[in-house]
């Protein structure tokens, strides 16, 4: 696609344009030639992370955001990660790929990414950015191949990545949406834990799962409203507090009862107090920690979401958001909920 005043940067051999630099008169003065080697020094120097020049041939199926670095997405967005441009759907090249942020859903994904020249630039970007492999036509999940099948080479690295975080437990597919969320959102809070600025409770299930939680500034999370995001993403309105999470918002009472209710959006939800969930805890289950005044909505308490295999994801007040602590690291235990069409 032609964009005004722009011709295609990154198509197939048939239509790239290849761009050269101007050509210096030797009337031009000795100023105006220094300046010029200058700014090709500095546009060296700006890609040097890309520094492979070998082009390898790729089919995108849909426009892909590029940026600087492969740390960068639409959802861990920041200022050290501005949007650079865009990269067309269709035939394109890229140079290199480079492990980084994985982009996708917890069934099909890809942590690297792509080292190629942009078709729309962004006003002051230099045009060569990193896009995710994630756009890529084949090859499936962290992998990185040309249209020949040909695996893409890592920008000057040597050594393979760093292995992939583990995957979920295997359980109910909404369970595994909810903890991805969760592991996934674990690098935008760390040490930021807030009761102040925590994560907004008054937006729908919908609405959480269509749109990225606020981040930046003195934005944080606090237990509840962490596990209020994550089990949206289940399709599942948990609640807003921990005193409300405790009741499935309203759906159970306050007291320090296990018991168990029927709800037409969430189905059947589970709750146990000083006991285990029937055949122990699964992925999606969740588990508090402390918690008092249960018989009224200002209980207060920590919650957490169980990931499965011993361990949880939450937002603490130690730590802010974190995964991969035993679910004992809290202490004991002190009750439960499941709601089954997280679960499974």
């Amino acid at each position: 696609m032609n964009i005004s005043g722009h011709s295609p940067r990154n198509r197939a051999a048939t239509s790239v344009a290849v761009r050269r630099p101007p050509s210096m008169s030797r009337g031009l003065p000795l100023a105006l030639v220094l300046a010029a080697v200058m700014l090709m020094m500095t546009s060296f120097a700006t890609s040097s992370a890309h520094a492979a020049t070998k082009k390898y041939w790729v089919d995108t199926f849909a426009n892909a955001t590029g940026y600087p670095s492969a740390g960068c997405d639409a959802e861990h967005l920041s200022r050290s990660c501005v949007r650079q441009g865009r990269l067309n759907a269709g035939r394109n090249y890229v140079y290199c790929k480079t492990w980084g942020v994985r982009v996708g859903s917890s069934t099909a994904y890809n942590q690297w990414w792509l080292s190629t020249d942009l078709d729309v630039v962004s006003r002051g970007a230099s045009g060569r950015a990193f896009v995710s492999a994630y756009y890529l036509k084949r090859w499936g999940n962290n992998v990185a191949k040309d249209v020949t099948g040909v695996t893409i080479p890592t920008c000057g690295a040597k050594s393979p990545p760093p292995p992939a975080p583990p995957l979920p437990p295997a359980g109910a597919p909404t369970a595994s949406k909810a903890i991805t969320w969760a592991i996934d959102h674990t690098s935008w809070w760390a040490g930021m834990y807030s009761q102040t600025y925590r994560l907004p409770s008054n937006l729908s299930v919908a609405q959480m799962q269509t749109q990225a939680p606020p981040r930046g500034g003195r934005q944080g999370c606090d237990c509840s409203s962490f596990v209020l995001w994550a089990m949206a993403q289940g399709g599942v309105f948990a609640g807003t507090y921990t005193g409300d999470i405790w009741t499935a918002h309203g759906l159970l009472p306050f007291t320090k009862t296990s018991t168990s209710a029927v709800s037409s959006s969430n189905g059947l939800v589970t709750r146990g107090y000083g006991t285990t969930p029937p055949g122990g805890y699964k992925p999606g289950d969740l588990v508090f920690y402390g918690v008092s005044n249960l018989d009224r909505p200002s209980g207060q308490g920590h919650v957490a979401l169980y990931t499965g295999d011993g361990k949880i994801v939450q937002c603490s007040g130690g730590a802010g958001s974190n995964a991969g602590k035993s679910i004992n690291s809290n202490g004991a235990v002190t009750s439960w909920i499941r709601f089954q069409r997280v679960v499974g």
